[in-house]
């Protein structure tokens, strides 16, 4: 039971990767069936309550994440500017949201702090490497990317839980 949902999670991750890299966009139809199929794994090893907590915090996080860039493009800019439009795509706002479910609030930070800096080293050293440069960043491809190792720790490690920040925890104090 456990080993379903995670295999079928990982390989529409794998779909989501080649489509926004070889597209630029992911089929809409994909964030839906990650969304669910991202609550059932998580339901797995969790609370439905403990759940819906973390996922609500997780979406306010990046609530506030895409207000704050708003905010900031729009002063910068010295205008009103919509995001969406030009900095960053519904897709990847989508696919933000789908994978709440998987991450503890503090994993979830953690997550998107080194995915996202993963992403941005990948890309430029690609548009520095690339003679075709694209201003695109596939973002949600490059998130997935850095999403499936985790999912497959799930499957070899039966204590390894992305709602329990102890290891985090552990490996920060490793680290100190």
């Amino acid at each position: 039971m456990h080993l379903f949902p995670t295999i079928f999670l990982t390989l529409l991750l794998l779909l989501v990767i080649y489509q926004d890299f070889r597209y630029r966009g992911v089929s809409w139809f994909l964030f839906p069936v990650i969304a669910i199929i991202s609550i059932i794994v998580s339901l797995q090893n969790n609370l439905p309550l403990i759940l819906v907590k973390y996922s609500l915090i997780n979406s306010g996080i990046i609530l506030f994440q895409i207000a704050g860039l708003t905010l900031y493009f729009s002063l910068r800019l010295k205008k009103w500017t919509n995001i969406t439009k030009t900095y960053l795509g519904w897709g990847d706002i989508l696919f933000f949201f789908c994978i709440t479910p998987l991450f503890s609030p503090v994993n979830f930070i953690a997550f998107m702090v080194i995915a996202t800096i993963l992403t941005l080293l990948i890309s430029l050293s690609l548009q520095v490497l690339s003679k075709n440069r694209s201003l695109t960043i596939p973002l949600a491809g490059a998130l997935s990317i850095v999403l499936v190792p985790f999912l497959l720790q799930l499957l070899w490690k039966s204590h390894f839980n992305l709602h329990n920040d102890l290891l985090l925890i552990q490996i920060l104090n490793l680290n100190v």
